[in-house]
């Protein structure tokens, strides 16, 4: 016999009644001990004109996690407001804070406002991948893998061509090859050596160290002709300019050196530092620079930039936040770089130094910039 109402069991019955009534799957008083509210996630992006879903969860005292229709949200800044029901618009780039709130019960969270582009990026263990995501974080795919700890460090080869990265060998004592990956993740060797790679704008060569501090700068096509040494030793970290007739790297002491392709001279730039890299309209130079000149790649500085003609050189990172030497790029339009600080990758707007952090790529580095 199916049961009446009356028959099933009251405190069945009362959760049933409550979890329909609150639209949740938990119980959800608000008097409940060691009930508080959390901003899931606490930090995230939204890209300019863009709307962003805010949620925040009750937790109660075991630690659960639980959504409730009675949270309601609101905005401290102006560049981000929220609606009541958690919809927030970035209306200028900047940092804004949200807030979820049921009762007496509040948490804040934070929302970086960011430029729209699409990034490459690498992660940093023993199975490092390559992968490519939205500045906001959206879109998110992984292409191919990269090997071990330092693999990836991805350029982007013109249009929907795809990527050219590092394999790390694992247990090959930091020995790297070059790949080349398409954007549906089908990769192929391009040679059995190589490690940071930088591409033409054109696409026609891709300059590369041999092998990581060798100091020899070699450059190939993508389809793997045309192989020749450009530099035979005491050199690294290539980057070839927006036209193509030129050459920015480091040489001895890390000072950053430009070579004329056609000619084969070299100009000091008078600065030091690693990971040069030319904007897009090829009037400066940007650059990581850290104490006492440490190359390896967690080492931790300052990102600077400099005219192509060595002058006018300056910070245009934050004082006291510290930069990773793994990785450095221009977004296209040359009014921004995206670096890799301590704790996450951050976007630099070059003019005024805003940083804004990325928090959702606190596991990423080496991130590099789709032109």
């Amino acid at each position: 016999m199916r049961p009446r109402p009356r028959d099933v069991p009251t405190a069945i019955a009362g959760w049933a009644l409550l979890a329909l009534v609150s639209g949740c799957g938990f119980l959800d008083p608000l008097d409940q001990a060691g009930l508080h509210l959390e901003m899931s996630p606490r930090d995230t992006a939204v890209t300019l004109n863009a709307h962003l879903q805010a949620r925040a969860l009750m937790v109660n005292s075991y630690q659960d996690r639980y959504p409730s229709t009675h949270i309601r949200y609101r905005g401290l800044d102006a560049i981000a407001p929220v609606r009541s029901d958690g919809d927030v618009t970035g209306l200028a780039f900047g940092r804004a804070r949200v807030v979820g709130l049921r009762g007496d019960l509040a948490d804040t969270g934070w929302v970086s406002v960011v430029p729209t582009g699409t990034l490459a990026v690498s992660t940093l263990s023993d199975n490092s991948v390559v992968s490519v995501m939205e500045t906001d974080g959206s879109r998110f795919q992984q292409l191919a893998p990269s090997g071990q700890v330092y693999g990836g460090a991805a350029a982007w080869l013109p249009g929907e061509a795809g990527l050219v990265f590092q394999w790390a060998v694992p247990g090959g004592a930091g020995s790297t090859h070059l790949f080349v990956t398409d954007l549906t993740g089908n990769s192929r060797e391009l040679l059995p050596y190589g490690s940071y790679p930088r591409v033409t704008r054109d696409g026609a060569w891709i300059y590369f160290e041999k092998a990581s501090g060798s100091g020899e700068i070699w450059r190939v096509h993508v389809d793997g002709t045309g192989l020749e040494r450009i530099i035979a030793g005491g050199a690294g970290s290539p980057d070839p300019s927006p036209d193509g007739s030129g050459l920015v790297f480091w040489s001895a002491g890390l000072a950053l050196t430009f070579r004329n392709l056609a000619t084969g001279a070299d100009t000091p730039l008078g600065v030091t530092g690693l990971r040069p890299r030319w904007s897009p309209n090829g009037t400066r130079i940007a650059y990581w620079w850290g104490p006492l000149g440490n190359t390896h790649p967690m080492a931790t500085g300052a990102i600077f930039i400099v005219n192509a003609d060595g002058t006018g050189a300056r910070q245009v990172s934050a004082d006291g936040r510290l930069y990773r030497s793994w990785g450095l790029d221009w977004s296209p339009d040359g009014q921004w770089l995206v670096a890799r600080s301590d704790s996450s990758l951050d976007l630099i707007q070059v003019t005024t130094g805003l940083t804004l952090p990325l928090r959702y790529s606190s596991g990423f580095f080496s991130a590099s910039w789709k032109p």
